[in-house]
């Protein structure tokens, strides 16, 4: 049987890893659970009529930004907000990024010389995501991607959105949570408006926070500008 939904793990150059206990050893992907399938809605002159399919983007809801080196009290009031929208919101389509890094990336990156705090190493219970997510993403009833990126924004995500949510007659609505509102979250939102110039962008306030509340405010205001609403 072939597979038509895969599970996109890493940004290249990294490698395909098991992603907490869900998934293990994908090599080219598997799909968590089946997709629904959606026609197109018809009216009544024949004619395809534009429906609307909602996706949702989770940024980086891994240990080290909530109980980790990097975490804080606001990630941790916001997790139980993130883990309810994905237990009981519905969704088309559904993506995850997980912060990634590799040893010695202290060294060898820019981010790790200016920001030298070891995060999110590869395979490390920091690197994880929260057990509360994890219940909730194996009890999810969508297909999940998930990729790896070993920086703050991901081109290898929004240009995959890009290529594949191309079904005529339909508007996409993204909507994004996750951490850090002011780094990650601001920096793969403000990518996607520019590959869906026309397409409606949210990202729900109280399922992230920033490094600290007046960062988050700037990074809020600035998605705002950029005509992305902030509910």
């Amino acid at each position: 049987m072939v597979l038509r939904h895969r599970v996109f793990l890493s940004q290249p150059p990294l490698q395909p890893v098991g992603f907490c206990g869900i998934i293990v050893n994908v090599g080219n992907g598997m799909c968590l659970r089946n997709c629904r399938y959606m026609p197109n809605v018809i009216n009544n002159r024949g004619i395809p009529m534009k429906t609307t399919k909602k996706v949702l983007i989770v940024i980086d809801v891994q240990n080290d930004f909530i109980t980790g080196c990097l975490g804080n009290e606001m990630a941790r009031k916001a997790l139980p907000n993130i883990v309810n929208l994905v237990k009981n919101e519905k969704y088309d389509y559904t993506y995850m990024t997980m912060d990634t890094h590799g040893e010695g990336y202290l060294t060898n990156t820019l981010e790790g010389k200016r920001l030298p705090v070891e995060h999110c190493i590869e395979g490390t219970d920091g690197w994880k995501v929260p057990d509360e997510l994890y219940d909730a993403i194996n009890d999810y009833q969508n297909l999940i991607h998930i990729f790896n990126k070993p920086t703050f924004g991901s081109v290898y995500m929004c240009s995959h959105l890009a290529s594949t949510l191309t079904e005529d007659n339909v508007d996409y609505e993204f909507t994004f949570v996750g951490f850090c509102t002011d780094i990650c979250v601001v920096s793969n939102a403000l990518m996607l408006r520019a590959y869906f110039p026309n397409s409606t962008i949210k990202v729900i306030e109280n399922c992230t926070e920033g490094v600290t509340p007046e960062s988050k405010r700037n990074a809020l205001e600035t998605m705002k500008m950029c005509q992305i609403e902030v509910i």
